[in-house]
């Protein structure tokens, strides 16, 4: 906006008290402020952008109409994210209809389960005689924030009082309170009973009285609305029941890319290994199809694996007997149309059964005995054996001759 570092700190603290204005009053005058500060291009922005919608973020005008206490979109953030724990971004559109009914009845089972336990709890905490009323008549969670505001009661004090009307301060503020009103922040953001309205009732000995509450926080009301939901529910399960679900849908599991190529890389080592345990012939086969397989997928082009029937050999039709011929498929070829299969006349096998299934196996030939390795028959030092073992008998012969001439 064309200002300096100093002239945007000081704007920004000015703003920040803009929304934390506690009245109109207080807003009027933090406005004031900014406006004299002298920054037209921020004056303008603020005058055009925010002030026509000052009470939708500004604190104190924002707590003088009905918002029963939601200041943010938390709880639709919260079934958000249930809904895309269940509903697959991904998923087809069958399937997002299937678990989008199975999140909206597990949604509605839990509010009536909710609503069941209000209803058969009974607490167990003593209560005051004057706040019985409002114990069998408000929702548990909204009768914990009652009997906080009549604790407080406990403790008011009020500053003045014109006939029925009730002067309190509150926050810096003036608060004016009457037996059915109140003009504090918490009876006007949530029509709830405030610490000023117990204690003026308490007061003036007035009883409890439903009009000083909105109907939404009874118990009646919180159950009729869990019984129109349930035919909500029941209607929109009526409204999408045309979707068919003849065929089963299996809900898959999503995988980050590591998952998926640590799965890949133990299916690759796999068939490597299956492989390298054919021979050379096979292995060459089985490399050129991994090769067909990764040239298509690198053009993104998606292969089908299809297995091909070979013709089958007369070996492969030899009967004993009355016995079925044999059917034997050994062939699978890649991107390759399966033939029929070949079907094998009865008449045509009468003279198979004769012959000798092992006349035409041919045998390969003998191998020839290979030699012992090199370096076999000599010591450590080099030497032969047998010319060491050659010398070792000429020595044990002189021995034995010297032995057996007579002495002279």
């Amino acid at each position: 906006m064309g200002i300096t570092s100093s002239q945007r700190k000081q704007c920004l603290s000015i703003l920040e008290d803009l929304a934390y204005s506690a009245d109109e009053d207080a807003y009027n005058s933090n406005m004031d402020r900014l406006l004299a500060f002298g920054c037209e291009k921020v004056n303008d922005y603020v005058r055009e952008s925010w002030e026509p919608i000052r009470d939708e973020w500004v604190e104190g005008l924002k707590a003088e109409h009905l918002t029963f206490g939601e200041s943010s979109n938390n709880p639709l953030e919260g079934i958000n994210a249930k809904i895309k724990s269940i509903c697959s971004k991904d998923a087809s559109l069958q399937q997002f209809f299937f678990d989008f009914r199975s999140f909206i009845s597990s949604l509605h089972t839990e509010r009536q389960y909710r609503a069941l336990m209000i209803c058969t709890k009974i607490p167990t905490t003593p209560v005051p005689d004057e706040m019985v009323p409002y114990l069998e008549f408000l929702t548990p969670f909204t009768f914990d924030f009652v009997m906080t505001q009549y604790n407080k009661s406990l403790s008011a004090q009020c500053t003045a009082c014109i006939e029925e009307t009730f002067i309190f301060i509150s926050h810096g503020s003036t608060v004016s309170t009457t037996p059915t009103s109140c003009s504090c922040v918490t009876y006007c953001s949530k029509w709830l009973p405030c610490q000023h309205l117990l204690y003026v009732r308490r007061c003036l000995d007035l009883g409890f009285d439903e009009a000083v509450l909105d109907s939404r926080w009874s118990r009646f009301g919180y159950m009729k609305h869990c019984n129109s939901l349930q035919n909500e529910g029941e209607s929109a399960a009526a409204s999408v029941s045309h979707v068919d679900e003849s065929v089963p849908v299996k809900g898959i599991r999503e995988l980050s890319q590591a998952a998926k190529y640590r799965k890949t890389l133990n299916l690759a080592d796999s068939i490597a290994s299956l492989c390298c345990e054919a021979g050379m012939t096979i292995f060459q086969q089985r490399c050129e199809i991994l090769q067909k397989l990764h040239d298509s997928w690198s053009k993104g082009e998606e292969v089908l694996l299809v297995r091909n029937v070979a013709p089958v050999p007369e070996i492969g039709r030899a009967l004993v007997k009355d016995e079925a011929p044999v059917d034997i498929r050994v062939c699978v070829a890649l991107n390759e149309e399966e033939p029929a299969d070949v079907e094998v006349e009865p008449d045509k096998l009468a003279g198979v059964s004769k012959m000798d299934p092992f006349d035409k196996i041919e045998m390969s030939a003998a191998m020839r005995k290979r030699g012992r390795t090199e370096g076999r028959e000599t010591e450590v030092i080099g030497l032969a054996k047998r010319r060491q073992r050659e010398g070792i008998d000429s020595s044990e012969s002189q021995a034995t001759a010297s032995m057996d001439m007579p002495s002279t």
